[in-house]
């Protein structure tokens, strides 16, 4: 058995124990050490963004991995990991171009995309092999910012920056602080942050 945050409706979370999931052949189970709060999890609280219930969020997670499925050869059990939610189908023409992040039927572990399947507000969740990264001895807190931080470092080799160059950042939340941060080592010169709420 094991715990999971479900949200079984706009503003509604229930705590649940439910069955351990077993991994298929090419799934790893992890279990969870740590998983972040997006804004996109706010959004399918709210019910702003649109949902089937219920769901298990969460989509910012690292772990340990607790299983191996049948096919897996090249992770084992105790393997440090941080988990990319991003499933893509492998079959459509943006897979097959090597741009899987246009995918077309994606689905995605606990956030949003066309398919969704249960995410990491949980103990454990089930990840296919290819949507693991080790992270040997990065503390899992650390690890769990992969996915923001990949967004972040895609969306600034959008912006082929200039060394010393004068960047502006509209808002300032996580997304926001995480960008000034990597602008920064990234060489901008002036960062100018444009947020309206002072904390």
């Amino acid at each position: 058995m094991m715990k999971t945050a479900t949200l079984i409706d706009a503003h509604t979370v229930k705590i649940d124990d439910t069955e351990r999931p077993k991994p298929a052949p090419h799934e790893l189970l992890v279990e969870i050490n740590a998983c972040g709060v997006c804004t996109t999890d706010l959004h399918m609280y709210s019910g702003s963004l649109t949902v089937d219930y219920p769901m298990v969020p969460g989509h910012e997670s690292a772990g340990k991995v607790d299983a191996v499925g049948d096919d897996v050869d090249d992770f084992q059990v105790g393997d440090r990991v941080a988990i990319n939610p991003s499933v893509p189908c492998n079959e459509c023409r943006a897979c097959k171009s090597g741009r899987e992040n246009l995918c077309h039927d994606l689905t995605s572990i606990g956030g949003a995309a066309k398919n969704i399947i249960d995410g990491a507000f949980a103990e454990y969740a089930t990840v296919p092999v290819g949507n693991v990264e080790r992270i040997g001895n990065l503390d899992y807190r650390t690890a769990s910012f992969a996915e923001p931080l990949g967004c972040v470092i895609n969306g600034i080799d959008q912006v082929d920056l200039t060394s010393g160059e004068t960047v502006v950042v509209v808002g300032g939340g996580f997304i926001g602080q995480l960008l000034v941060q990597t602008l920064r080592t990234s060489g901008a010169g002036t960062i100018v942050l444009s947020e309206p709420v002072a904390e």
